[in-house]
């Protein structure tokens, strides 16, 4: 559904030079949030995919925001996959770069000067900082963003690689847009970790990369959001864990068809793997011996760090 008959008239007559894709489910005021965050500029599009929120019908009468001429709002059936409302978003996407936002999310005070200076570089994807912080006080800082460490690698070819394969996340980067095209690259539609073997392909097909050091993107922490919410039974946090195992699986094997290795320890595998570990010993034994099959390291990595854990447990004892 288009939010103004005039979309297109405005579009045609204006350079779209960077579109802003965000996936969005029932959090209206947040969403207008991220919205205000988004430089004023009129080479920017935004495209909002509403995720079959129970009152979107209303929203564009309801707030402004959505009634700005650069400002598209797409609403689809619910699915609870933010990988469909992306893959969605690239479909209208009409901009030179791509860039994401979450809802609940929001760029950085300096984002008009990324903004701008973006459309100066040539390579495929350029990375930027983000920082974190807690909903309900901006001022609060959150351990929610994992990446900070990246940015210290020495030396830069290696840094590279980490960015290029194991920077899973879509946010705090702009990606040119025929580089997801013309490789026809799109998001998993799965619940969780829909961006992780996108990041590494759209790393593997990247020609040239720049990492800069400027805070494009704020990550906020709330409760109830996908990533902090605990209160599931066990048997969906294994459903959770098993969804996850697998898009660590396919990432994995894709980087090793391209001959990309990395520290086992390092890898999105390894995680998923330590997803079990805390959870339900019976599943996670099982999956270290069905690893061995799969990836020896992973199984050996943790059969070490289970040894030494007993050990220093009994000689403390």
């Amino acid at each position: 559904m288009r939010q103004l008959k005039e979309i297109n008239v405005y579009l045609i007559m204006q350079t779209i030079k960077i579109s802003v894709i965000i996936p969005h489910y029932n959090i209206p005021e947040l969403l207008m949030r991220a919205l205000r965050s988004i430089p004023q500029r009129k080479d920017v599009q935004i495209i909002v995919v509403d995720d079959g929120s129970p009152d979107a019908d209303k929203y564009i009468e309801r707030y402004p925001e959505l009634s700005k001429p650069n400002v598209e709002f797409y609403q689809q059936p619910h699915c609870g996959l933010a990988g469909r409302m992306r893959n969605i978003g690239l479909e209208y996407a009409k901009g030179e770069w791509i860039t994401f936002l979450d809802a609940d999310d929001l760029f950085a005070i300096d984002a008009d000067k990324i903004f701008a200076e973006i459309q100066q570089y040539n390579e495929d994807i350029v990375f930027y900082k983000s920082i974190a912080v807690k909903n309900d006080d901006l001022l609060t800082p959150s351990n929610r963003y994992g990446f900070d460490s990246l940015f210290t690698i020495e030396p830069k070819e290696e840094q590279e690689r980490y960015f290029r394969y194991l920077y899973s996340s879509p946010i705090g980067k702009f990606i040119k847009k025929d580089l997801i095209t013309t490789n026809n690259i799109r998001f998993e539609e799965v619940p969780y970790w829909n961006d992780v073997y996108f990041s590494a392909y759209t790393g593997i097909c990247a020609k040239d990369i720049r990492v800069c050091t400027d805070v494009l993107y704020v990550i906020t922490e709330r409760c109830g959001s996908l990533t902090s919410d605990v209160k599931d039974s066990k048997q969906e946090r294994l459903n959770k864990c098993n969804i996850r195992l697998d898009v660590a699986l396919r990432t994995y094997r894709l980087l090793c068809e391209h001959n990309i290795y990395f520290p086992i320890e390092d890898h999105h595998l390894t995680k998923a793997i330590g997803l079990f570990r805390s959870m339900d010993k019976i599943e996670y034994f099982l999956l270290l011996l069905k690893m061995l099959f799969i990836c020896p390291a992973c199984s050996i990595y943790y059969i070490k760090k289970d040894f030494l854990y007993a050990y220093h447990k009994i000689i403390k004892s």
